[in-house]
């Protein structure tokens, strides 16, 4: 393994002058007509942090007066910034480019194509993390050189190469940060660690606008930035994909490979031949410059969600770079201080030696392209299993977003043709969905679906486990004979929505919907802001609907239309529920029902506008926070006020009914404790998930005890062997399996006994005396897919995943998991907004006090 490299040379990393453009570029020749970075923007590289707008505005003028350039828009950031990617080559390439890419994509087929004329494609990242910005003020760099440096070599390069710069991949987070480091920069620049230019304010800039982190999206593609990037992937299909990153100040440079036995199984070994190859130019370049570097220490290769290594199960090689930062324009280190030229240099040299080793390698790239899916289709055909059959009978539109998700990846999903049962499972037609492992992407189908638990090494970058239909919440099967295939195989998915015949007016004795939809929860949202009466079904009933009977389980959503102020305008939203909720609204003309309780009864539950405030800020988790921000705003438009920790004090909590606390360590004084107890005492609605419990427990709203493990004496053990030890002991993402009560509001919408929760950490929590107050258990064996070692398996099986715990009139419903992780988690979005709509309405004799 690479150790640190001592380099003979001294480092010289502080840089306090205003550097000139040699500095980051070679000496030649370079086309006047094509204005440099500091001629466009006023300053020089380095000198002040760019804003996004100036980036892609230099972008886009080279693109006005570069022949090499194409530049286009592929998204829209959240905050309506645009995301550009620039083609640079050749003229005569350019003049044949679409030729040029379908010959590339041709390497997908497996065929024995003629590699030795094509150009390589290299596609380079930067910036995904906003506040890593060295990456994406190199960009302006590389792209004037790309566009204005002359010569032979230059010409030779663009002939041979299409580079994709993508030159910032997180607009938001990235114009956060550099706002705050412009706004907070002295004349002179001031080094100290403890300045405020190089502390951000909470959520920091590395973030999108929903504080998502991007670089764990690429797999996921639940944000606009992501799904525009994975197309042009897709378009183009990279030889290299470079993902230039930042690190702590203290570090040097890092550059793959990654720790050798962290690679993900279904990564090809010639994947990490070829990056160990490209490795040696990232070296030689930094060599020359004495900049300390390494390579296959702490970083990994597992995860598929990360841009580094979502092209190594795609026929690519991902090259991931970390910087140590500046966090600003000069800081001090161990190394002397770091100015923020220095951190752009690095960037600049590696996308040059990147480029480099695309020109000496580019036979080998394309070959290894074109064999890794020939290989593919070789182990799809020898795989026993020939297919995976995907269904919800429930919630077609859960069941669309997943099959979505892979068809983004160019993964083929097609109807299945004719019901099979499988494992007593019933997959019908209408409700499921085929996808054959032998096509292109067999690899990355792999990852999707595998359940893998043992691994050759037992530390994680990122998470161990994503198995989809899981996350998902859905039923899946593999199918092995191969004849079946055949006759079950059906068209290529589309969603359709058929609705209920129901007809809308202000006549009807009452309309009804079941709690099985996606965005039922939108839905019923629609109606309680216009003030409308509505109630839940807390038993099961059935009811004569559009002239035919019909059974209603637990979480059916009643509106009795006499009650109603307004029934015009309520009959107008149900119509519209259907129609853009896709939601199944059926009409009932009566309150009389064939069995189970009628429309009038007391077991139908009135239900109230949700008023629900976020504690957000330091200490608080950002990511967590910004699921739920998102699932509020974007999934189902629920208003949702997100205030700081430190403003709670001011805050009137009578104007709210629900509180959210997300991950985080909550230093609430003992006057907003007290205050946030009597508001739970008088029938407020918390919802507190993760570290959060601990904080309700020890304000003594939240009745629970931990379960703790059992000391295990050791002697003494190796001095090396520690981080090893300690690190195996961590549970960095795995899916574990839940045993559910499908008559407990919080499961409302929900029909299957088991559940797959996605657990981070290893919280277990004792069994509570009040036994009707556990929704979700944990099974006797409760890891399903993903790592998490014995002894945190032995601690958590059999103990509660979510308690509902009473003060007074009020609940604190204390989730050990996260239910919207990453926001691709659909299985289990609806628990948690179940807590906030339907939480009031939990009995008080059925909680935890």
């Amino acid at each position: 393994m690479r150790k640190y490299v001592i380099i003979l040379l001294l480092l010289c990393a502080s840089v306090t002058a205003q550097v000139q453009l040699d500095y980051y570029l070679p000496q030649g020749e370079y086309d006047k007509n094509i204005p440099t970075p500091q001629q466009f923007l006023g300053y020089q590289v380095g000198e002040w942090h760019v804003s996004h707008d100036q980036l892609v505005y230099y972008i886009k003028k080279l693109g006005e007066l570069s022949e090499r350039f194409n530049v286009q828009e592929y998204a829209r950031s959240y905050e309506a910034r645009p995301l550009i990617v620039a083609t640079i080559t050749s003229t005569d390439n350019h003049q044949n480019i679409e030729e040029i890419q379908q010959r590339h994509r041709s390497l997908r087929s497996g065929n024995d194509i003629d590699v030795s004329t094509m150009p390589a494609v290299v596609y380079i990242g930067h910036s995904i993390h906003g506040n890593e910005p060295s990456g994406s003020n190199a960009a302006l760099i590389a792209a004037y050189f790309l566009a204005a440096a002359q010569g032979e070599e230059v010409e030779k390069m663009l002939q041979n190469t299409i580079i994709l710069l993508d030159p910032c991949m997180n607009p938001d987070g990235f114009n956060r940060f550099a706002s705050w480091v412009n706004t907070h920069k002295s004349k002179k620049p001031t080094a100290a660690a403890i300045c405020r230019e190089h502390n951000e304010v909470w959520p920091r800039g590395r973030t999108n606008h929903y504080w998502f982190d991007l670089n764990r999206d690429w797999l996921l593609t639940q944000h606009p930035e992501s799904r525009g990037r994975v197309k042009i992937f897709q378009q183009w299909q990279p030889n290299i994909l470079t993902d230039h990153h930042e690190m702590g100040t203290q570090s040097t440079y890092f550059f793959q490979p990654g720790v050798p036995k962290r690679t993900h199984p279904l990564t090809p070994q010639k994947n990490q031949i070829l990056t160990k190859k490209i490795a040696h130019f990232h070296a030689k370049t930094l060599d020359k410059i004495g900049s300390l570097y390494y390579s296959e220490e702490r970083f990994d290769d597992f995860y598929y969600g990360k841009g580094s290594t979502y092209p190594d199960v795609q026929g690519a090689v991902g090259i991931l770079f970390e910087q140590a930062s500046s966090r600003g324009h000069l800081q001090e280190s161990v190394h002397g201080d770091v100015s923020f030229p220095f951190t752009i240099r690095n960037q600049v040299k590696t996308i040059f030696s990147t480029l480099e080793a695309a020109q000496n390698l580019r036979v080998e790239l394309l070959s290894y392209r074109r064999n890794f899916y020939s290989e593919s289709r070789e182990l799809a055909q020898k795989d026993e299993i020939k297919a995976y059959i995907i269904s919800d009978n429930n919630d077609k539109k859960r069941l669309t977003h997943f099959a979505q998700l892979l068809q983004r990846h160019k993964i083929d999903v097609f109807h299945l043709a004719k019901p099979i049962t499988v494992d007593s499972v019933e997959y019908t037609e209408e409700n499921s969905l085929l996808v054959p492992t032998h096509q292109s992407q067999y690899r990355l189908i792999k990852s999707l679906f595998e359940r893998r638990t043992s691994f050759a090494d037992t530390i994680f970058y990122d998470v161990s486990a994503w198995t989809m239909p899981m996350a998902f919440h859905l039923s899946f099967a593999e199918l092995k004979n191969k004849a079946q295939l055949t006759y079950l195989q059906g068209e290529n998915y589309q969603y359709t929505f058929t609705p209920p015949q129901t007809t809308f007016d202000e006549k009807a004795y009452a309309y009804l919907f079941t709690w099985d939809g996606y965005y039922a929860p939108r839905a019923l949202n629609r109606l309680l802001q216009l003030g409308a009466k509505v109630k839940v079904a807390t038993k099961e009933f059935s009811a004569v609907v559009n002239g035919a009977q019909k059974r209603f389980t637990y979480g059916t959503i009643l509106v009795p239309m006499g009650i109603q102020t307004d029934k015009k305008q309520i009959a107008h939203t149900m119509e519209t529920i259907a129609s853009e909720d896709h939601v199944a609204v059926y009409r009932a003309e009566t309150g009389f029902t064939p069995v189970g309780m009628d429309l009038g009864s007391g077991n139908f539950r009135s239900l109230q506008p949700p008023k629900t405030v976020m504690l957000a800020g330091k200490g608080v988790n950002a990511y967590d926070a910004g699921e739920v921000w998102h699932l509020f705003d974007v999934r189902f438009n629920i208003p949702l006020v997100v205030v700081d920790v430190d403003d709670f004090s001011s805050l009137d909590m009578h104007k709210y009914n629900t509180m959210v606390m997300v991950d985080g360590s909550y230093n609430l004084s003992s006057s907003d404790t007290q205050k946030l107890q009597d508001w739970v005492k008088s029938g407020g609605n918390l919802i507190a998930a993760k570290r959060a419990i601990n904080w309700a427990v020890s304000a003594q709203i939240a009745p629970l005890q931990f379960v703790t493990p059992e000391s295990t004496y050791t002697d003494r053990l190796p001095y090396i062997s520690r981080v090893q030890n300690e690190g195996s002991q961590i549970t960095g993402g795995a899916i574990l399996e839940g045993k559910t009560d499908l008559t407990h509001p919080l499961l409302y919408g929900y029909h299957h006994q088991s559940i797959h929760l996605f657990r981070r950490g290893n919280m277990a929590i004792k069994k509570p005396k009040n036994v009707y107050s556990v929704p979700i258990v944990y099974t006797d064996n409760p890891l399903a897919s993903g790592y998490m070692s014995k002894e945190n398996q032995q601690l958590i099986k059999s103990t509660p995943a979510i308690v509902v715990c009473g003060k007074g009139r009020g609940k604190v419903i204390c989730m050990a998991d996260n239910l919207n992780f990453r926001a691709f988690w659909y299985g289990t979005n609806k628990i948690f907004i179940n807590g906030v709509l339907f939480g009031r309405i939990i009995d008080n004799g059925s909680v935890e006090k």
